[in-house]
């Protein structure tokens, strides 16, 4: 009787742990407007110090274990807080975290660098999204979201969005994110300026443009080393950089117009899986 109501205690407080920390992971995800001090209070209470600055980690199961990835990432990450959120209806099973700096004196680069590996660790359990390193705690709703960004695309990703996944914690795709977790329509407003038209028109008829500039600016804006890329006649590919200019008024033989439409298609990396 004694042992059974020890097991008994024990579930209850840890049944309670759980809801605390779902009720807090909630919040954060639905209410933007937390103040930053309640947000480092009511962490700390979980055991979890965010006062230097987090990196939210957001992944989508496929593996009946979800306890096992909790666990995996209170283990590899000190001080993580880490939740699984059962899904709803068709909604999927996600592990929502939030893994704290490890050393105020090198917070963003030794976090991230870690919060990278525990991804690729998890991997074999579904697909994990990441924030970038979030140094202001009242601005961890925005990383969560930022996080369930990252991972939707990478969930929806194609053969060219896989190239988003090995740069989503940093760099250019890391400010979209941010952007689009924050004024999605300036993120849209600039791909209907750049890249938009030609989408469309490849769409219609069946055309490869999109294709070719991608790899005309992958490699260096070489015309052979483009053709080569996408089997076609160097002809081909120039017929093919006229056509992109008529269609979006950008040259990608300018450097200004080049980049505008680099970003253009990191843009649209992100914005067509949704």
């Amino acid at each position: 009787v004694a042992c059974l109501t020890e097991v008994a205690v024990e579930e209850a407080r840890e049944e309670v742990e759980q809801y605390v920390r779902g009720a807090f992971l909630e919040d954060l995800r639905a209410r933007p407007d937390l103040d930053r001090h309640e947000i480092v209070r009511r962490a700390a209470r979980l055991g979890c110090d965010v006062a230097g600055g987090a990196v939210v980690l957001c992944a989508e199961l496929h593996t009946s274990r979800p306890r096992h990835v909790v666990a995996t990432i209170s283990g590899d990450h000190p001080g993580a807080l880490a939740q699984h959120v059962a899904g709803v209806g068709d909604a999927p099973e996600r592990v929502y975290a939030l893994l704290p700096a490890l050393d105020p004196r090198d917070a963003p680069e030794r976090t991230l660098q870690r919060a990278r590996a525990l991804a690729e660790r998890l991997g074999r359990y579904g697909t994990v999204g990441l924030s970038g390193f979030c140094s202001d705690p009242g601005g961890l709703a925005q990383a969560m979201q930022e996080a369930e960004l990252v991972l939707d695309v990478l969930r929806h990703s194609d053969a060219s969005a896989e190239r988003v996944s090995a740069d989503a914690g940093s760099g250019t795709y890391r400010l979209l994110f941010r952007v689009l977790a924050s004024r999605p329509e300036e993120v849209r407003s600039f791909y209907e300026d750049t890249v938009a038209p030609i989408v469309r028109y490849d769409e219609q008829y069946r055309s490869d443009l999109l294709r070719t500039l991608d790899a005309y600016l992958d490699h260096n804006c070489n015309m052979n080393a483009t053709a080569a890329a996408i089997f076609a006649h160097r002809h081909t590919v120039a017929y093919r950089l006229d056509r992109i200019r008529e269609l979006t008024g950008l040259d990608p033989t300018h450097s200004e117009d080049r980049e505008r439409l680099g970003l253009g298609l990191k843009a649209h990396r992100i914005i067509a899986p949704r």
